[in-house]
């Protein structure tokens, strides 16, 4: 079973460094990975750098990705806005799995093992038009068993701001130069994500936002993805230590639900996720945590959890 998993997330001949597909952060992924018109908190560094321009000042982020038959993903990112320079952001992802072979007596025989590391460092302004701009280099370190390599890469990407309600936005990303485990070299996992998403609110405290993105690009087929979230703010009046100001239901659907452009059988295509904010007294931050659960079918389940902070 887990050679099969194997098989469809890192087979040789297909793209590289598959793992900067799995999806990053709770609350992108509870949307299907529609992120790309969205891109308004850290995670923007994984998805549109441009929209690291958007959202708060600062802002902070760790995420624990379970995945079936003893898979992890563990990601997580910052980012600091400079007045007069623009937003720095800076991100890491780190993907390992392995497989175990026994004897007829119990004895451990060998250990194949999977990881990947990417480290990234992002930039991103915003001109007096509304529109946002931001780039990301990115290294790789890849292990597939007994061979190791490194690799580079970068993103870049355009969000455009049309009456602060329906955000434009387009990203070109896994730009770089494959990895090379035996004779043959991998391709770059390149792709090209289009996404617009509209946002709009009742009085500041029911916030409403839809949102879709199309994607084409190596390694997968040409896909379309939509995604919705809901928030409800609370008043801010309780005088507890600690309490909740918000809370957020999330959705999204993906027909795909693929690995590595091949369609998984068995597969739930929607996507569900909630979402709480607390904010901390006598600071000006608030902590966000978000979760997902996800059906990957005859693989298993998943699940996503990520803590925020951000600064109000």
């Amino acid at each position: 079973m887990m050679l099969l998993y194997l098989i469809f997330l890192f087979s040789p001949g297909t793209t590289a460094h598959q793992f900067l597909g799995l999806g990053f952060g709770a609350r992108a992924v509870a949307m299907a990975g529609t992120y790309t018109g969205v891109s308004d908190d850290v995670y923007a560094v994984f998805y549109n750098p441009a929209g690291l321009r958007s959202g708060k000042e600062f802002d902070i982020a760790l995420t624990s990705s379970a995945f079936p038959l003893d898979a992890s993903l563990a990601s997580g990112a910052v980012k600091y806005y400079l007045k007069g320079i623009g937003t720095l952001a800076g991100g890491f992802a780190f993907f390992s799995t392995s497989d175990i072979l026994w004897d007829e007596y119990g004895t451990k025989i060998d250990e194949f093992g999977i990881s990947d590391l990417g480290v990234l460092l992002s930039y991103a302004f915003k001109t007096k038009k509304n529109l946002m701009i931001g780039v990301t280099g990115k290294g790789i370190y890849s292990r597939l068993g007994d061979y190791s390599i490194g690799s580079f890469g970068f993103d870049a990407g355009v969000l455009y701001n049309l009456f602060d309600v329906i955000y434009l936005g387009a990203s070109l990303k896994n730009v770089g130069i494959g990895a090379r485990f035996y004779k043959e070299r991998d391709p770059a996992p390149v792709s090209l994500s289009c996404g617009t998403s509209i946002r709009f609110s009742i009085k500041n405290i029911i916030r409403f936002l839809l949102a879709l993105d199309t994607k084409a690009g190596l390694g997968c087929t040409p896909s379309y993805t939509v995604g919705g979230e809901i928030k409800i703010h609370f008043p801010e009046k309780n005088t507890s230590k600690e309490y909740i100001s918000g809370l957020a239901l999330r959705a999204g659907y993906d027909p795909g639900h693929y690995f590595r452009g091949e369609y998984e059988p068995g597969g739930s295509s929607l996507t569900t996720g909630i979402g709480i904010e607390c904010a901390i007294p006598k600071t000006s931050f608030l902590m966000v945590f978000d979760v997902i659960y996800r059906d990957y079918g005859y693989f298993g389940q998943a699940e996503h959890l990520s803590l925020s902070f951000v600064k109000r």
